[in-house]
């Protein structure tokens, strides 16, 4: 073993080999549209860009969030004044500073998150706009933070006045378990609040070492039971903080934006509905179980997820993590999925 190989990321070899595998995301086919002469992301401006970009995505511009902190790779560029605006839908983020690049998180459907650069300031009048694969991303992305896979990073920090992180002060990570209190420090924040990922792909079976054409030995489906069980824990949001008092309101614009295209029972319930009081979501079922993401998980681990869903909303007894959920919440819930999920594997009740 060469020594620069041991120092490799995991990742980056063998079955995976995420940098030099081409990716097939979202934002490639625009890009490859582009190479084919279509007039895309011709945008006089920087912010016209940035709106066709959105729009070519499906990214809902009432999305927007800004963070100041200098946490980031253009960070010359941000500061309280200049902050980055941040967007995002189910299955693509974007990431712009005045006067800078924009940035870009994908997905591919074996290599899962995919970092690209939209080189505004290269870019020539008349001449198509650059849009490349970002390897430096990854510096952040794919670290400890992310259990050293590249995957989505929320960070929460103690700026100073000039958006310069306070390291000593601390810095959190943000997750569904996290307080108010720890959220959003180096964020500009709208709305009240009263007074207070998993990479796995195709080639899962070969990075287990075992036959694509048989079964999982006992000890690797153990493995991937585990890991469906973790995906199932964040789904039904089983960390998630309690909000105490009043709440929280936030944009009304971001929340018809946000429920826009929501899949509904009959009942017209969606898993998008919002409470934001006591917790976020009125059904605490992820909508995320509709992305592109989680559609193409491994077929024997996205069988798995479903079964145990499928057990935690029939079967209360066999699942006490879970016992949170009301009996109604859990009906509704199923309810919703049996109604909504595209090819719901069960009997509907």
């Amino acid at each position: 073993m060469t020594l620069a190989f041991a120092f490799e990321p995991s990742f980056e070899r063998a079955p995976t080999n995420y940098s030099a595998t081409k990716a097939v995301t979202p934002l490639t086919k625009i890009a490859d549209r582009i190479a084919n002469g279509e007039p895309l992301l011709n945008g006089k401006t920087d912010q016209e860009v940035l709106s066709q970009l959105l729009a070519l995505l499906e990214i809902p511009k009432e999305s927007q969030v800004l963070v100041y902190s200098k946490t980031n790779a253009q960070n010359s560029r941000i500061s309280p004044r200049t902050p980055r605006a941040i967007y995002f839908s189910d299955n693509a983020y974007v990431g712009w500073v005045q006067n800078g690049n924009i940035e870009a998180m994908t997905f591919d459907e074996k290599l899962g998150p995919v970092f690209h650069m939209v080189r505004l300031r290269e870019r020539e009048a008349g001449k198509p706009i650059e849009i490349a694969r970002e390897r430096s991303c990854l510096n952040c992305h794919a670290g400890s933070a992310t259990r050293d896979f590249p995957g989505g990073l929320f960070r929460s920090v103690y700026p100073d006045e000039r958006g310069e992180p306070i390291f000593h002060a601390g810095t959190f990570r943000t997750n569904p378990e996290s307080p108010l209190s720890e959220r959003w420090g180096g964020w500009y924040v709208t709305g009240t609040s009263g007074k207070q990922t998993l990479y796995l792909h195709a080639e899962m079976r070969k990075a287990f070492n075992e036959d694509v054409g048989k079964e999982l030995s006992e000890t690797n489906q153990k493995i991937l039971d585990g890991q469906a069980t973790k995906i199932v824990r964040a789904l039904f949001s089983v960390d998630e903080f309690h909000m105490d008092n009043d709440g929280i309101e936030g944009s009304l614009e971001f929340q018809k934006a946000f429920t826009k295209g929501a899949l509904k029972d009959d009942e017209h319930r969606s898993l998008r509905d919002l409470r934001l009081f006591e917790r976020v979501f009125k059904y605490r079922c992820s909508y995320l179980i509709y992305s592109d993401v989680f559609s193409h998980l491994p077929d024997d681990l996205k069988s798995r997820v479903l079964t145990q869903i499928h057990g935690v909303l029939k079967n209360a007894a066999l699942w006490p993590d879970f016992d949170y959920l009301t009996s109604s919440e859990r009906h509704r819930i199923l309810n919703i999925l049996e109604s909504t999920y595209p090819d719901w594997p069960f009997p509907k009740t």
